[in-house]
């Protein structure tokens, strides 16, 4: 062990039984309590989340426990019952209180990084950690813990060494960005996965049909077609942009139809300027959607107990309805 703390005299039991293992002879061993903040500043111990029995617990290794022990609570969650050893031990914790063990807990595995491990904890009663790892398993695998890097070693079969992940917990990020750590986020995407439709969406297929807006005109024989308004040159540049903009996204395409309405720009805050369209005159001849509208007491009371809500950000709102193809005039 490259750890300049580390025991020294320590043993650990050989041997085996019908268990598998070889019963404690008695006497006596030492366990700590500590909490996840006092494990990030003791030299000779390495904390960190890891799957036991494919359930993640936070999980320390230990050099000065003599043992790896478990708490009866995460071994009640594992559904592991202990063997019981013939002769127990007493256990020094913390506050010099002594804990009396009497069996073991077998058919127990740790997951490093994709390897698994076998581990035999006893069970007594630990602080913030699950799984405390002592010099028994250490030495049985032939770990090496790098007290300075924080770091656990284990050699593997192939001769190569399982080193930590470059993956932290949410807990320790937040401890080093106290002790004022820079942070970065950074967000990928996959560039080579296919684009899917829209209909692959869940919730857009429960609503297949929603999309699909009729707008009738009444009988009236003349097309809408109204001048446009004045635009001071800064305008003119800018709807030019605009249009071009909604030109390449494929929201508009040119077209030669009889109807026309005019536009005008609305400053909003930060001096962008909104396009909008007046289609005052083309709502006067629309035949309008009629339809009957919920309570919104009844609504509220259909969303008692939902947990997650969602909103539709509309960037444009004209641009995401379709209209009829048979409507569409090149």
């Amino acid at each position: 062990m490259n750890c300049p703390q580390l025991k020294q005299g320590t043993t650990v039991p050989t041997g085996g039984d019908k268990g598998g293992r070889a019963e404690l002879a008695r006497g006596r061993a030492s366990a700590f309590q500590i909490t996840t903040d006092e494990a990030a500043e003791h030299p000779e111990v390495v904390a960190g989340t890891f799957l036991v029995n494919f359930v993640p617990t936070m999980v320390l290794f230990d050099t000065g426990a003599d043992y790896s022990f478990i708490t009866p609570r995460f071994a009640h969650t594992l559904h592991l019952v202990p063997r019981h050893l013939g002769r127990g031990f007493e256990v020094d914790v913390a506050g010099d209180h002594k804990v009396w063990v009497r069996g073991v807990m077998e058919r127990c595995t740790i997951d490093l990084y994709g390897h698994l491990f076998p581990v035999s904890p006893y069970p007594i009663g630990l602080g913030e950690f699950d799984i405390v790892l002592g010099i028994d398993w250490l030495t049985k695998v032939g770990a090496t813990i790098l007290c300075r890097e924080k770091l656990v070693k284990t050699p593997l079969d192939d001769g190569s060494e399982l080193r930590n992940s470059c993956v932290i917990s949410l807990a320790r990020a937040k401890r080093k960005l106290r002790k004022g750590c820079l942070g970065y986020l950074a967000h990928f995407i996959d560039t080579k996965k296919e684009k899917g439709e829209l209909i692959d969406i869940p919730v857009v297929g429960l609503y297949t049909e929603a999309d699909k807006i009729s707008n009738r005109s009444s009988t009236r024989s003349d097309p809408i077609a109204r001048a446009p308004y004045r635009l001071a040159s800064a305008e003119m540049k800018e709807m030019m942009t605009q249009l071009q903009e909604l030109l390449e996204k494929g929201f508009i395409h040119p077209s030669t139809s009889l109807w026309g309405v005019p536009m005008l720009f609305v400053k909003k805050k930060g001096d962008s300027m909104r396009m909008c369209i007046d289609y005052r005159e083309l709502n006067k001849i629309t035949i309008k959607n009629r339809y009957p509208l919920l309570q919104i007491d009844d609504l509220f009371d259909q969303l008692q107990g939902a947990c997650y809500f969602s909103k539709i950000d509309l960037h444009s709102g004209y641009h995401q309805l379709k209209v009829v193809r048979n409507y569409v005039q090149s």
